[in-house]
């Protein structure tokens, strides 16, 4: 696979899971065409490997044992032809680490097997309510997926269509699905339709059997073909990205809801009313957008990563993110939590800060496509920024971003941590990184009163000297700390002492992403705490207590 640096990065993935070769381009390419299913060892390659084998056990081995064994000619030609296909659908699985996507087509496909096997033709529905039952029964936390549903509303989906549609199910099939998969994940890909019109089959017919076949008997010119495959799909891809693509609008979850129902509308042959009466179901998404602020306001969102940090800072039309989260070998806060959320609100950063380069803060910036302008407090340790120097200065939107440290760049670690001030109208924020008390000493008495600080080093005891604390008067204090931390992040002389001095402490491992919505005339600022506030019934812990 060396020839081909994409076939060496996908077929890994489609064959074991292994998706430590895909580099944050090559997943964007993917997910901005609605292609990303095709990366995921679920329904779409498991019942491909399974069909595959039964026809083959269907036409070649289960008439061998017929002739061999006179006792099987009892079953059917197309009862023995399941055997060979769930061994090679467990067996794939199992080449996948039985992953929750691939555990759910098994137990789907096996379902399937166990009526064909019993010679029992229960209606469709049945059999796909039949198969979710024994998937939760299985594993009852699935319901949480936003894949379990995905997976079972497309094969409802093709029922749907196939008794009642107006167009070929290829065709009408990734209209719907596209909808609901932005309405999940927060993403839309206007060309989604096309693109898996074009891939699907592409992977189904020659990458997928390609990229089996050769590394199951290690065939170097199989896999070239499967190679060949995948980098036709990059192309298409690259052709797709350079269309005009303006984005959708921002809707609340039932603008997403009132799509689907009128995509699936439009496709089904009744309907008792006039078919231009479901235009009325895109109003949602010309309506303005309820999330970003008004212009001389700014919304703090602290976002729960963990022991690390990623904030966000929403103007009316500007974001500025500070700070990237932590990374680990194969994935990032920066995107499971940060990227999902700036995909469903529309946004890409025009400045990110990253206050220093120790990995809590650092770890997730590869995962971000678009940093827009990066400062760093240690540019030497952050590829591709610029230095962050006191005097920096910009203004969006009415709100003032002024960085007050580090002086110069003779400061290495956390007290090169980039400090940014943030002022609204009648409300201030600031962000500290990692300092300690040497820098906050040599910032005493130069910085005004705040509102909002965010206590440097999560909280630590090195960190928040009273002196500092008192001359900034906060009203509220944040600290990004992981749950059941080691460092004993907030220390708990520092969060006693702030709060017998009427500071209101808040942290993330207890109240999840935390939203300070700042400033106005009233000078009152709404502060939502996620987990209290969006939080469900099985998030509570166990006797009622809540956080």
């Amino acid at each position: 696979m060396a020839a081909s640096p994409l076939g060496a990065a996908v077929i890994p993935a489609l064959v074991a899971g292994d998706r430590r070769g895909l580099g944050p381009g090559l997943r964007e390419h993917f997910q901005a065409t609605g292609t990303a299913h095709l990366l995921a060892i679920s329904g779409l390659h498991l019942t491909l490997v399974t069909g595959l084998l039964w026809f083959a056990g269907r036409w070649l081995l289960a008439p061998l044992c017929w002739w061999l064994w006179p006792a099987t000619r009892r079953l059917a030609l197309q009862q023995l032809a399941w055997a060979p296909a769930l061994a090679g659908g467990l067996g794939y699985a199992a080449l996948a680490g039985f992953s929750l996507p691939t555990r759910r087509a098994l137990i789907m496909v096996a379902v399937l097997a166990l009526c064909q096997w019993h010679r029992r033709h229960p209606p469709a529905g049945h059999t796909l309510a039949l198969a979710l039952l024994a998937v939760l029964l299985v594993d009852p936390l699935a319901a949480l997926s936003a894949g379990l549903w995905l997976s079972f509303g497309a094969v409802a989906m093709i029922l749907l269509l196939i008794h009642g549609g107006r167009l070929p199910v290829m065709l009408a099939l990734p209209v719907p699905m596209a909808v609901a998969g932005a309405g999940l994940f927060g993403g839309w890909a206007w060309w989604a339709p096309l693109a898996n019109l074009l891939l699907v089959p592409l992977f189904s017919a020659l990458v997928v059997p390609a990229a089996l076949l050769g590394a199951v008997l290690d065939v170097g010119p199989v896999l070239t073909v499967a190679a060949t495959g995948v980098e036709a799909a990059v192309w298409v891809m690259e052709q797709l990205a350079t269309w005009p693509a303006p984005p959708l609008p921002p809707a609340a979850g039932w603008g997403g809801v009132l799509l689907g129902v009128a995509c699936l509308l439009s496709l089904l042959p009744a309907w008792p009313w006039p078919r231009r009466l479901l235009l009325l179901c895109l109003l949602p998404w010309w309506l303005p957008d309820p999330g970003a602020p008004p212009p001389g306001r700014v919304d703090l969102v602290v976002f729960e990563v963990g022991q690390g940090q990623a904030l966000a800072l929403r103007t009316a039309g500007h974001l500025v993110l500070y700070d990237a989260g932590p990374g680990w070998d194969g994935g990032s806060a920066m995107a499971r939590v940060v990227v999902p959320w700036l995909r469903r609100h529309g946004l890409r950063p025009d400045v990110t800060v990253i206050s220093h380069g120790d990995g809590d803060h650092a770890g997730g910036l590869e995962d971000l496509p678009w940093p827009g302008r990066l400062l760093a407090g240690e540019p030497d340790r952050v590829p591709g920024a610029a230095p962050c120097r006191a005097g920096q200065h910009w203004r969006f939107d009415g709100v003032d971003f002024r960085v007050l440290w580090p002086r110069d760049r003779d400061w290495q670690g956390n007290d090169a941590s980039c400090v940014l001030r943030v002022d609204a109208v009648g409300a201030s924020l600031l962000l500290t990184g990692d300092i300690t008390k040497a820098v906050e000493y040599r910032l005493l008495g130069k910085v005004a009163p705040v509102d909002v600080l965010q206590l440097a080093h999560h909280g630590s005891a090195s960190s928040s000297a009273d002196a500092w604390v008192a001359s900034l008067a906060p009203r509220w204090a944040v600290a990004s700390v992981g749950y059941a931390n080691r460092f004993r992040h907030p220390a708990p002389d520092l969060v006693a002492g702030l709060e017998a001095a009427g500071v209101t402490v808040l942290r993330t491992d207890r109240t999840g992403m935390i939203v300070f919505r700042l400033g106005g005339l009233d000078n009152a600022a709404l502060v939502e705490k996620w987990r209290r506030d969006h939080g469900r019934p099985w998030h509570r812990p166990v006797g009622g207590r809540s956080w």
